[in-house]
């Protein structure tokens, strides 16, 4: 395909295309996944010659380490939670959210854990119990303030083995953050 030939579409045009490419993403993102529940289940990777189902994906289907993994994660949740496929199709969850959501998935919670539409969403209102230093409950998250170290000349910034953020200057815990949420603040 050209791309040089959408300079050429209106505004109209080009964000009706936009929109129909999108879905169509993820109707084959969707379709993939399908495909590779039941190729892991039938073990086929090995009769093609490689040890794992991630080394194959790579190997034949070119995709990328990231992808796989959670192309791979997806497809296992999704033999046993079959609406995770309705949810890719339908943008309401990315095979990142799956693989994020996955090992706290239960009969029980499939639906209200099936809520997040980004793997942030996933990771700071479903993580394991907590939140940013709140809970879970009834698939609402309850905040409470984090004080996040302030950064700059005369400050430094380190970890400590549980992963909590000290600033030289002042001690701070920050739970539930990462440090790229913490940058983009």
């Amino acid at each position: 395909m050209k791309i040089t030939h959408v300079s050429h579409l209106d505004n109209a045009e080009l964000t009706a295309e936009l929109s129909r490419l999108a879905r169509c993403e993820r109707e084959a993102t969707a379709a993939l996944i399908v495909h590779l529940a039941e190729f892991d289940a039938r073990r086929l990777f090995e009769g093609a010659g490689y040890p794992s189902l991630f080394k194959y994906c790579m190997a034949v289907l070119h995709l990328s380490e990231d992808a796989v993994y959670n192309r791979i994660k997806a497809a296992r949740a999704a033999r046993d939670y079959p609406v995770i496929i309705e949810r890719l199709e339908s943008g309401a969850l990315s095979p990142t959210t799956v693989r994020l959501l996955a090992p706290r998935l239960t009969p029980e919670n499939i639906h209200l854990r099936c809520r997040a539409h980004n793997g942030y969403e996933a990771d700071l209102f479903y993580g394991p119990g907590r939140t940013r230093g709140g809970v879970v409950r009834d698939g609402r998250a309850i905040h409470e303030r984090v004080s996040v170290p302030r950064t700059g000349p005369g400050t430094s910034t380190r970890y400590r083995s549980d992963r909590s953020l000290v600033n030289d200057t002042r001690e701070t815990r920050v739970r539930g953050l990462s440090a790229a949420m913490i940058r983009a603040r």
